[in-house]
């Protein structure tokens, strides 16, 4: 196997308060030749962060490639001093490996946290991922749904902390 690669990277900051980015390339893999493309959004700021990103990789990972498709969103928003949001969602594809016809992944995370003060504080996180395959024999996969609790306490130079968990595992 080999891959050979060409591409132009493309960015602008403070464009809508963050950086865009973009990726153009021609991908040259086990005798075919296939455009790949890639885009982004990032922007940072002292109360939010938020991340926004595609890829298209020709290929995949016979291609040298983590997959043929990602797409990936991840926010964090803090309202107060005390008060947090966070989430994010995820998919990837692939397709044509040496064992798997084709592989995806998915999933999604939701939670928030409270400070009731500087040493106490409060979170629930929920998530969901899974994945499917197909091979030549059959398909199969795996999807999970949980909640996860947490309080931690701090004291001086001390932490201490207490997770709750539960989930749901489907095969």
């Amino acid at each position: 196997r080999s891959l050979d690669a060409l591409s132009l990277g493309l960015g602008a900051r403070e464009l809508f308060g963050g950086r865009w980015g973009a990726e153009f390339a021609q991908r040259r893999f086990d005798g075919e030749v296939a455009p790949g493309w890639s885009g982004s959004y990032t922007r940072r700021t002292p109360d939010e962060t938020f991340d926004i990103r595609y890829v298209h990789a020709p290929g995949g990972t016979r291609g040298f490639a983590r997959a043929l498709n990602e797409f990936a969103v991840n926010a964090n928003r803090r309202l107060t001093d005390r008060i947090h949001f966070t989430g994010g969602v995820w998919r990837s594809e692939d397709e044509g490996g040496e064992s798997l016809n084709t592989l995806t992944m998915d999933g999604w995370t939701l939670g928030g946290s409270y400070a009731t003060s500087d040493r106490l504080q409060f979170s629930v996180t929920a998530h969901q991922n899974g994945f499917g395959a197909a091979t030549s024999l059959g398909e199969f996969g795996s999807a999970e749904h949980g909640i996860d609790v947490t309080v931690e306490a701090r004291r001086g130079g001390y932490t201490a902390q207490l997770t709750a968990n539960g989930a749901n595992i489907e095969r």
